[in-house]
């Protein structure tokens, strides 16, 4: 049976394996386990610091490192980790580049959606090719949307975009897959157009 103790950090529990406080026998969340200072099995450890940052604790004493989100600060870390009397490594502690990949993304896509929207301006003020403009955008618009959704998940170096005429997008955009506008406004936003066509009862577009 798996023996364990549970901590409340700042008002969270923690459920732990004492097998891993057993592995820092000298730190203060080892000392308060032992016989000598905690008999009463059932009782919550209290020990008032950050909630949140306990659990990067338990990450960096399991694995012997730890990747921060953007959320945490790593001087706070260390602090934290040297009153808990867990002798670290400041090298082993990094920022999760998932997160900063994520933050540099969200930033693009509020640039191409500007420059988008500054294409949409631009045509209005000339109606006789304000309509296929505005489509142009929009249908970009919409492509790209679905590309930075996927993304963070879809690591393939071509995704498929499909959208219904009848729905989200009403026009079949097959016929104009060879304009030199459309494409430049793929471009303006980071894609690359590959391919438009349908597959029966929807259309696609690769990008």
């Amino acid at each position: 049976m798996i023996k364990t103790t549970i901590f409340n950090i700042g008002g969270k529990k923690y459920e732990v394996d004492r097998a891993l406080l057993d592995k820092y026998p000298n730190s203060m969340l080892a000392l308060t386990t032992s016989d000598l200072l905690h008999n009463d099995d059932d009782k919550n450890i209290f020990i008032d610091r950050d909630r949140e940052r306990f659990r990067l604790c338990l990450d960096y004493m399991r694995d012997g490192k730890v990747y921060l989100p953007m959320t945490a600060n790593k001087k706070s870390l260390i602090a934290d980790m040297e009153y808990y009397g867990i002798a670290v490594d400041d090298n082993c502690i990094q920022e999760d580049d998932s997160d900063a990949f994520a933050a540099l993304a969200i930033n693009s896509c509020g640039n191409a959606l500007t420059n988008l929207e500054e294409q949409k301006i631009a045509a209005l003020s000339c109606k006789q090719i304000a309509e296929k403009n505005l489509m142009y955008c929009q249908f970009v618009e919409n492509c790209y949307m679905y590309y930075m959704s996927q993304k963070l998940r879809n690591k393939s170096k071509e995704m498929r975009y499909r959208y219904d005429i009848k729905g989200q997008f009403e026009h079949d955009m097959r016929e104009y897959y060879h304009s030199k506008s459309l494409h430049c406004l793929f471009f303006q936003v980071g894609l690359k157009l590959c391919n438009i066509g349908s597959d029966g009862n929807h259309h696609y577009v690769i990008i």
